[in-house]
């Protein structure tokens, strides 16, 4: 029984934070859940203070994450990758907690299938709003997927970078998951041809690659699930021209 002191200890404390954070933010939390990308909100030893539906479902999907099921901690299946995370989490933690500067950074996770990756962005969070002085002072990580079922609108980006119709369409696609040959053949238009228009528009935003491309449709045009019998920005596929 003294053995598991410290991990019930831990489980309530963490269960406290999230009675605290449903009394003071449960309509944020509620609106995490709306979120169609990965949220995970972890303190400042890296324990998972609460995932959004999303993560946990890219997490059961790709068996790629651990969103603190096991030992309460934000973990993924490659050890590299696993560093790269821990060393981020500490950075931007050490930042939340006035310790540092560090304003973040990705980390691009292989999935166990190695059918494509998922992107991590790494960020400071720090939240003084709770009445008793106990904020979330850690990190904010967003969990993308270009392959999940859920359609990242790129309305937002293709007005803040004056992209054409068609480069529009195209962009859609691929930060949506789909390969250049795929786009192709979907818009009958040969590989070069697309290809071609892939690099104008990673040229015109910035970008150079499709993982790119999706944290900046991210940014730009955060995904937010449609209210019943509505549509969740520009969602439907492209059409062939």
């Amino acid at each position: 029984m003294q053995d598991l002191l410290p991990h019930l200890s831990r489980a309530a404390e963490l269960h406290r934070t999230m009675i605290r954070l449903q009394d003071q933010h449960g309509a944020v939390i509620r609106v995490l859940d709306m979120l169609l990308v990965g949220l995970v909100i972890a303190d400042a030893s890296g324990r998972v203070v609460v995932a959004n539906r999303a993560a946990c479902e890219i997490a059961e999907q790709t068996g790629a994450l651990n969103v603190g099921t096991t030992d309460g901690r934000l973990t993924t299946w490659q050890p590299m990758r696993d560093e790269e995370l821990r060393k981020l989490l500490a950075e931007t933690s050490q930042t939340s907690n006035g310790n540092g500067r560090h304003e973040g950074g990705t980390v691009v996770l292989p999935k166990r299938s190695g059918t494509g990756c998922l992107l991590l962005e790494v960020l400071p969070l720090n939240d003084e709003e709770l009445p008793d002085g106990d904020g979330v002072r850690g990190s904010a990580v967003f969990v993308l997927d270009p392959h999940h079922s859920h359609v990242v609108s790129l309305a937002g980006l293709a007005k803040i970078f004056e992209l054409t119709e068609s480069e529009h369409q195209i962009a859609s696609a691929l930060a949506n998951g789909a390969t250049p040959g795929e786009i192709a053949d979907r818009r009958g238009r040969s590989l070069e041809t697309v290809r071609s228009q892939i690099k104008r528009v990673f040229s015109k935003t910035g970008t150079r690659s499709q993982l790119g491309l999706l944290r900046l449709a991210v940014k730009a045009n955060p995904p937010i699930a449609a209210k019943q019998g509505g549509e969740q920005g520009d969602i439907s596929p492209p059409e062939p021209s």
